[in-house]
């Protein structure tokens, strides 16, 4: 699994945006919709399978904003 981007980065995420991921009973991700892959930086298949925690930390989504 590789990283995409750098890892220091902020987003604006709109009105409209709703980040939306479903795991498995072990916290494995089976869905994550556009909006959450497109702030997360990877695609699916480098999702798919692995625990939501590991890569929701990874990824830095605390950083995530809303836009006022």
């Amino acid at each position: 699994m590789t990283e995409q981007s750098n890892p220091s980065r902020e987003y604006v995420v709109g009105d409209d945006d709703l980040l939306v991921i479903l795991a498995d009973p072990v916290g494995n991700f089976v869905y994550a919709n556009p909006a959450y892959l497109r702030v997360c930086g990877y695609d699916w298949q480098n999702l798919k399978g692995n625990p939501t925690a590991k890569m929701m930390a990874r990824i830095g989504l605390a950083m995530v904003k809303r836009n006022s």
